[in-house]
């Protein structure tokens, strides 16, 4: 697996994932490499922190690997369908959630951030809800 750090010029920093270094060179040498959020050609590598893999840094290896390239793409698409036609209710999501469940407001398509414990209530109250993680590409 080769991973690089990349950016396009309109500074959306993403990761490529590719099989080989030579996968990697044939589709920039081809101009099929595009950023994911804007699909602009014009996108350069960043020099990538490496690791060496000792028994210490094994054990710090907890985070979740990064979403592939593709996936981050496919999710990008989705999270911008949301933001444009749903209504951003911030941190009041969950209270937003469970007026709707209840019969006390408007049903509305919304979307908005809440706590893990927040998360928790939602399902234990039965209210409907889907959590979506938002790609790399996406916090740039």
């Amino acid at each position: 697996m080769f991973i690089v750090d990349l950016e396009c010029d309109n500074q959306h920093r993403f990761e490529g994932w590719y099989d080989s270094h030579a996968e990697y060179t044939s589709i920039r040498n081809k101009g099929e490499l595009t950023c994911p959020l804007c699909e602009s050609v014009h996108v350069i590598q960043h020099l990538s922190t490496g690791t060496i893999k000792t028994a210490k840094t094994a054990a710090r290896q907890s985070a979740p690997a990064a979403m592939p390239l593709e996936v981050q793409k496919a999710l990008a698409k989705v999270v911008q369908h949301v933001r444009a036609t749903h209504e951003d209710v911030g941190d009041g999501f969950a209270d937003a959630a469970r007026a709707m469940h209840r019969g006390q407001a408007p049903l509305r398509a919304i979307y908005g951030s809440t706590t893990a414990d927040d998360e928790q209530a939602l399902a234990d109250e039965g209210v409907p809800f889907a959590k979506l993680p938002i790609p790399d590409i996406e916090s740039n």
